[in-house]
């Protein structure tokens, strides 16, 4: 992406952010600094990409799709830290920076110098954010923690799956997202205090905890009522009907939720009150909820042979809670999508132009910005070592020349 290229009229115009991590959660955070006006730079090496780049355990392929929809709104330069003049360069980027996030092993980190306490010497105002996956301190700080490992330690799978299967893990490692958005707002809120206060901080958000997290009700009933929650599949502890519908086609679905009396007789409109829907087992909500295996192929008989689309309208017409169970090839053709004009177009050296989406954040003042193109590795070294660290081109070419800028 050329500087050109970049809209500067969000929240964070002016703000600079270095980049120093891998995988999923705290790049997530620098896509919606990025997204806000921050310029964000990635510090990579050839040597040590961005492991999303080039994701090692599918083979190198450059076509994978998860590094574009990080990187999309961000700047890349070759930096390797393992070099003391690697780390003298990076430190002076720091002196001309805001912020930096990291998700290195604190190994990692200590070995190359730049932890919070060595950088806050050479810019006191400096925001740090860390994400490690432990944390810093308590008895598992040295634990490798990659997204199935954090899902199962922090509770996540134990919740997902049926009561007869195994635990399951979500489709993407929901621990990383919430780092990344919880992330994102810490490093706004220190920015802000930094403005009244003219203090730096370092935040830590392992992704360990920000997954516990997204458990605190289960974790509240259990200290409240000593009570355990089960896996449950699609259903509600206390609503029915609460579950996936098979609809017309291979593998479609659609979910469909009554909270109400009054949404269950609406629904049974939307079925033509059969009989069925007469019986008066089915005529509380307790009562649905104990015959709710057979409420569950009832309703499936009906949705089964109806497009998942079509029972989803008739369903919110008649003041139902219902919606697809969409797939990919769905959402990049969503009406409501397409409509408020969420997909945005990138560019990308693999893929070359593809959709991608924003933040799903708005602010009324102060849109989102949108820049079109993924950095390739080392892409704005002339940018930001010729002109803003104001590098020599015999420096440069030196650096390059002994590995520090490859």
């Amino acid at each position: 992406m050329a500087q050109s290229q970049r809209i500067t009229s969000g929240i964070l115009e002016g703000v600079r952010v270095i980049e120093l991590a891998m995988n999923l959660g705290i790049p997530y955070a620098g896509r919606i600094l990025a997204a806000q006006g921050a310029e964000v730079i990635m510090v990579e090496t050839s040597k040590l990409p961005q492991v999303l780049r080039y994701p090692p355990w599918i083979g190198f392929d450059p076509t994978q799709a998860y590094f574009p929809e990080l990187s999309a709104m961000k700047l890349s330069i070759s930096l390797d830290l393992r070099y003391p003049e690697g780390q003298r360069v990076f430190k002076d980027l720091v002196g001309i920076s805001d912020v930096v996030t990291q998700n290195f092993s604190q190994a990692a980190i200590t070995e190359w110098g730049v932890g919070y306490e060595t950088l806050k010497e050479v810019n006191p105002r400096l925001v740090y954010l860390s994400g490690p996956a432990m944390g810093s301190s308590g008895p598992f700080r040295d634990y490798i923690g990659y997204g199935l490992m954090t899902q199962g330690l922090c509770g996540l799978a134990g919740l997902t799956g049926t009561s007869d299967s195994p635990p399951q893990a979500p489709g993407i490692n929901l621990p990383d997202s919430y780092a990344g958005i919880l992330g994102a707002g810490f490093v706004v809120a220190a920015l802000q205090r930094r403005a009244r206060t003219g203090q730096g901080m370092h935040i830590e958000l392992p992704l360990y905890l920000a997954g516990v997290t997204a458990l605190g009700p289960h974790i509240l009933d259990y200290v409240a009522n000593q009570r355990v929650n089960q896996r449950i599949g699609a259903h509600s502890p206390d609503f029915a009907p609460h579950n996936f519908y098979p609809c017309q086609g291979e593998d479609r679905w659609c979910a469909i939720t009554c909270l109400t009396d009054d949404q269950w007789e609406a629904l049974c409109g939307v079925l033509g009150n059969p009989l069925w829907t007469r019986d008066p087992k089915f005529a509380t909500m307790q009562g649905r909820k104990e015959n709710e295996e057979e409420l569950d192929q009832l309703i499936g008989r009906w949705t089964t042979s109806r497009r998942a689309e079509d029972v989803m309208e008739m369903m919110q017409r008649a003041g139902v809670s219902a919606g697809i169970v969409a797939k990919p090839s769905d959402l990049t053709a969503d009406p409501h999508l397409m409509a408020r004009d969420y997909w945005l177009k990138t560019v990308s050296p693999a893929h070359g132009p593809h959709p991608n989406f924003p933040v799903p954040i708005g602010l009324s003042n102060t849109p989102f910005q949108w820049g079109h193109t993924t950095a390739s590795i080392g892409e704005h070294n002339q940018y930001v070592y010729g002109k803003l660290l104001q590098m020599s081109q015999e420096e440069i070419q030196r650096l390059t020349d002994e590995g520090v800028f490859v």
